[in-house]
């Protein structure tokens, strides 16, 4: 489960959030190009809680996996203001391209695992946006979804997107995803 944090939150406005909730420290992943920041916590419930400084899709969040997660993700947006679901379409619908970004970030972080029309219409119109970094921002979200839906969407702005930059994006991602398909790239 993930639970996305407002773009207002800071990184240190998270940090704090676990020295609050008595959580135990566990590790640390130090930023690279293409990994985040990340830092591993347990709780007193033995749910394992990860903040996320996501640089490559820029966004914060956290990830929560074991028992007690949906206490958990209650006691998170208590502590810190997060998006939901029905806040994408005022962010993807938006005239600013920056929050139309913000928008497709939330849609792909928040995305479900199988394919969802409401989701994909998301992805659609930032595919579509007439600024470049809206639309690679749309190629970086379908890498945190993955549905081949979205990935036919990739070939079709590999070949027909008129930002070089955007195809030769598009063409990188399909890529990966073939990586993976063939078991040579960890998901």
């Amino acid at each position: 489960m993930r639970i996305v944090m407002d773009p207002s939150v800071t990184l240190d406005d998270a940090e704090t959030v676990p020295f609050k909730l008595k959580w135990q420290f566990g590790d640390y992943v130090k930023k690279k190009k293409d990994v985040p920041y990340e830092v591993i916590y347990r709780t007193p419930e033995k749910t394992e809680v990860h903040l996320v400084d996501d640089h490559v899709i820029g966004e914060r969040y956290w990830t929560l996996s074991g028992p007690g997660i949906t206490k958990m993700a209650a006691k998170l947006r208590d502590q810190v203001k997060t998006i939901s679901v029905d806040d994408i379409p005022s962010y993807v619908d938006a005239t600013k391209a920056e929050k139309v970004k913000h928008g497709i970030a939330f849609a792909a972080l928040l995305a479900p695992e199988k394919f969802d029309k409401r989701f994909f219409a998301w992805f659609e119109r930032g595919f579509s946006h007439r600024n470049p970094d809206v639309r690679e921002q749309a190629i970086v979200g379908s890498g945190y979804v993955g549905w081949k839906e979205l990935r036919e969407k990739l070939e079709e702005v590999a070949e027909n997107d008129s930002d070089a930059e955007i195809r030769k994006s598009a063409k990188l991602m399909l890529e990966g995803f073939e990586l993976q398909d063939r078991g040579e790239l960890e998901e």
